[in-house]
């Protein structure tokens, strides 16, 4: 129509496809996804005039994730619900791209079954379980066997630890980390990620 694109198609940068959907008036219109130069999705779900709305449900690849005072939180990629995470997600940090969260969301909070993940000398899963509003509610602690990421040339951990099953209400303070010389709470602490326990975990 005049020359302008309108209904489905699709478009080509350098025969790469950047934006497969529909149009209205030359223009992205309707649903949609959008893809970066190397393939890798940014935006599917709701466009108009041009522009993502982020109206009802949609994906996401690398959108950054803010918290309530503006600091990047890190970059998530999965399913949204008008522009906030909902659904399953990853989510990466901010500085050096590491996984450290992969599961279930909700209004853009962790929220149903998720891994959680902190570095130290590589990758540590330091809880896989029951989520609820961003929080852990029950599961598996250092459910790998380890509490650092250090391997031996066969792959077994420098340092093992027990696998420790806790609840909501348990006080982490009185749960010791073999081998480290730390309780729960002190390592957890130590690496950042003690704002995802309940209150009352750290006594």
């Amino acid at each position: 129509k005049d020359g302008k694109r309108n209904g489905k198609g699709d478009e080509f940068v350098d025969g790469r496809l950047i934006y497969t959907g529909t149009w209205f008036c030359g223009k992205r219109t309707g649903r949609g996804a959008e893809f970066s130069q190397g393939g890798e999705l940014i935006y599917e779900g709701s466009w108009h005039n041009g522009e993502r709305t982020y109206r009802r449900e949609g994906k996401v690849g690398g959108m950054e994730l803010k918290g309530d005072q503006g600091e990047l939180l890190g970059y998530y990629s999965g399913a949204i619900y008008y522009g906030r995470p909902h659904g399953e997600g990853e989510l990466r940090d901010g500085g050096d791209n590491r996984v450290v969260y992969k599961g279930g969301w909700r209004n853009g909070m962790r929220h149903g079954h998720g891994k959680a993940y902190y570095h130290w000398n590589g990758p540590v899963l330091w809880f896989r379980g029951e989520w609820r509003h961003d929080r852990i509610h029950s599961g598996a602690l250092f459910p790998d066997g380890n509490w650092s990421g250090e391997r031996e040339q066969d792959g077994m951990p420098v340092f093992p630890a027990d696998i420790i099953m806790w609840q909501g209400g348990e006080a982490m303070t009185d749960i010791n980390v073999p081998g480290s010389g730390w309780t729960v709470a002190e390592l957890l602490r130590d690496r950042g990620v003690s704002v995802y326990l309940p209150v009352g975990a750290l006594g």
